[in-house]
């Protein structure tokens, strides 16, 4: 596990297990786009590909910050598994919890940057109480209610994220919302409807936690390209583009969900095209 600081604020990644795909991060029939050379990206990130046809090793990162006296968990990951679409993966933040030393219980807010089963599954215990005890849950109120008009509501969405509010520890926010000093977070819709992205920052540093709007570091180099899990893929675009914008402007680190440990790095324009740096 690697720790960043931001300022006087601490970034933990806490890897909860990755997965050899069999694909990739794009597929090209989803927006007629030109083939992409995959064994350059292999080459530029080889812990983000796997084996001769340079398919896609995703990981599944949460991230803990610690500001203002308070620790904040960013996702929670696939759970216990097995989780099918990972090639039945089993998530490992609770030991990556327990190697830093950290308690459920000492938890004080869980922020799901959206609602999809490989970002939640850690959130309650087996009998259906709060795996993290002391926590305050928050969500996009349009997340819940993508999930909850649907019919029937996904299993993963009925286990993992619906009981909280029967338990009173879940907030549905909208807009840009402050968890505590230093640590904000905002929408960037696309991949979900109510999908939310969270702006650390302290003392002239900030980094970005940017869930699922960059899935790999392909999306940094090509972002016009589309996602083809986004629910709204034109959105997603439009959505990451301006996240590197952001980026590049306020020259904020960006922490990934889905990128190689530590899934951290930095956004350069290089001649006109962005790279990434990792950590």
């Amino acid at each position: 596990m690697i720790s960043i600081n931001v300022g006087d604020i601490r970034v933990t990644c806490l890897p909860d297990g990755s997965a050899e795909l069999d694909g990739y991060p794009y597929q090209e029939e989803t927006d007629d786009g030109e083939r992409v050379n995959w064994r350059t990206y292999h080459e530029l990130f080889p812990n983000d590909f796997h084996g001769e046809l340079h398919q896609w090793r995703i990981h599944n990162n949460c991230f803990l910050v610690e500001a203002s006296n308070k620790l904040i968990l960013m996702d929670t990951g696939v759970g216990e598994g097995p989780y099918p679409r990972y090639k039945n993966m089993r998530g490992g933040l609770q030991t990556a919890l327990r190697s830093f030393g950290i308690a459920n219980d000492d938890i004080d807010f869980v922020f799901m940057t959206h609602a999809h089963p490989d970002h939640v599954a850690w959130n309650l215990n087996s009998d259906g109480s709060p795996r993290f005890t002391n926590a305050e849950y928050i969500l996009h109120k349009n997340d819940w209610e993508e999930f909850t008009n649907r019919d029937p509501v996904p299993p993963f969405f009925g286990r993992f994220i619906e009981p909280l509010r029967k338990l009173g520890v879940m907030r549905l926010v909208e807009g840009d919302y402050e968890i505590t000093s230093g640590v904000e977070i905002f929408e960037t819709p696309g991949h979900t409807p109510g999908h939310m992205s969270a702006r650390i920052h302290s003392k002239k540093e900030s980094l970005l936690v940017v869930g699922d709007v960059l899935v790999n570091p392909f999306y940094v180099f090509e972002s016009g390209r589309a996602f083809q899990s986004d629910k709204d893929p034109v959105l997603g675009i439009k959505t990451r583009q301006t996240l590197l914008a952001q980026a590049i402007a306020d020259q904020s680190l960006l922490a990934s969900a889905h990128f190689s440990e530590p899934g951290v790095g930095s956004v350069k324009n290089h001649e006109n095209r962005l790279k990434f740096i990792p950590r």
